[in-house]
Parts: C-alpha cells; structure tokens; sequence
C-alpha cells in the first residue's frame, strides 16, 4: 500500500517498450543502409565514389535525424511548433550535399 496503481505502471512499462521497439527497428534499418554503402560504392562504375558516398550519408543522416524526431516526439510529446524545427534542421544535409555538386540531381536506380 505505497500509493503506487499497479495498473498505472502497466500502462507507462507498455508505452515505453512500444517506443523502444521502434527506435529498435529504426535502428536496424540505419545500420542495414550503413552496411550496404561500402558494397555499392567499391562497385561503382562511374569515377565520381565520393561524391555518391557523400550524397548516400547526408541521406542517412537525414533519416536518422527523422528516427530521432520520431522517437522524442513518442517519449517526449513535442508540439507541433517544435516538431517544425527538426525536419529543417534534417534537411540541411541533403541541401549541402546539393550546394556542393553543383546543383546536380540524380536518379539512384
């Protein structure tokens, strides 16, 4: 009889494990993408392995950025003014990476 509902703790033990699973899984998909880098950089045909491998982490940094405002919008219950912040912040990346090729887009196929 310490004043603590069973029930109560049930419930934030499930939310929590929900949010953990899914940092899980994005975990995952994050370490699958950083493992197949090497595989398709080293048979690359085209001379330009730098610029493709700096196009394929500014990606993978975006994802991970979106991951990481997936799971504190989950623990933390961000509102949506905040939520605007993070995707900007994410995409800065993927637009440097276009700054500096040129203002060149591919087609990864």
């Amino acid at each position: 009889s310490s004043g603590i509902n069973a029930e109560y703790g049930a419930e934030i033990t499930t939310e929590l494990s929900k949010y953990k699973d899914r940092a899980i899984v994005g975990s995952v998909y994050l370490v699958c993408l950083f493992g197949m880098i090497p595989f398709y950089v080293l048979h690359s045909e085209d001379g330009t392995t730098m610029t493709t491998l700096s196009q394929f982490l500014s990606a993978l940094l975006s994802i991970c950025c979106m991951i990481l405002l997936g799971f504190a919008d989950d623990v933390l219950n961000l509102r949506w003014r905040h939520k605007l912040i993070l995707p900007t912040v994410a995409s800065l990346p993927i637009l440097m990476v276009y700054y500096v090729t040129y203002n060149n887009t591919y087609i990864v196929t």
